[in-house]
């Protein structure tokens, strides 16, 4: 079963890419909490972050932190946080 994240790596579907590697894809969320709201997804399917390989989770939150401190140099927001979504 294919979810909205999966079509958008597989490119089905369109998203506004910001970041992309073999790995993973960071796209700007299309209802956005505030500007430069940012989702970064693996490519591979997971139906849970606790069973991705530890190299690729490693990966997701190297490429998180550089396109926060890449956020926070654009934009300058008081705050840049993180959260973990599972997908529905």
């Amino acid at each position: 079963m294919n979810g909205l994240f999966c079509e958008i790596s597989q490119s089905r579907l369109d998203a506004k890419i910001i970041y992309e590697d073999e790995h993973c894809l960071a796209i700007l969320d299309i209802y956005p909490m505030r500007p430069g709201h940012t989702l970064v997804i693996p490519k591979k399917h997971v139906t849970d972050i606790h069973k991705l390989e530890t190299g690729t989770y490693i990966h997701l939150m190297k490429v998180l932190r550089e396109r926060s401190r890449h956020l926070q140099s654009m934009l300058n927001p008081k705050k840049v946080g993180m959260a973990i979504v599972e997908s529905f």
